[in-house]
């Protein structure tokens, strides 16, 4: 606790566990295990109250929100697709770049449904939102066998 806030005070920032410095990532990994705790109603009262000196401590990483945002606007933009009576955007052969920056994302939500690693919210929602998500586009063609 009491190197969190030296560091704060020396640099007038929040460390990241991502930092070039051991040190850094250190107090950062810290820092995500103290918010997560202040998120689940168990961070001791001792660290909450020498921890409220650093204003915005508690909040999620600026980027954390960033990528929720475009996870969010993306879902919508492949929606919108959809709605219109598109085909799945592809995230490979396909000069279009935002089909590309849209497949791709898609397939990265295919790959953590098949790993378990999408979170039931995110789930739920590309359910809601995009029936047939986790299907694609029907397979055409592809490789054929030599008898």
């Amino acid at each position: 606790m009491q190197d969190m806030t030296a560091f704060y005070r020396a640099e007038g920032q929040l460390p990241s566990a991502r930092a070039k410095s051991p040190q850094k990532q250190t107090l950062g990994r810290w820092l995500y295990r103290r918010r997560r705790e202040a998120a689940q109603g168990t961070l001791s009262p001792g660290f909450r109250d020498g921890l409220d000196i650093i204003p915005g401590w508690d909040r999620a990483s600026p980027r954390k929100a960033e990528d929720e945002a475009r996870w969010h606007k993306r879902l919508k933009e492949v929606k919108t697709i959809r709605d219109a009576g598109g085909d799945w955007p592809r995230h490979q052969k396909t000069r279009d770049a935002q089909e590309r920056i849209l497949g791709v994302w898609l397939h990265i939500q295919r790959m953590n449904y098949n790993q378990g690693k999408l979170a039931p919210a995110k789930e739920s929602l590309l359910n809601g939102v995009l029936p047939g998500w986790r299907e694609g586009r029907a397979r055409s063609g592809g490789r054929h066998r030599r008898s």
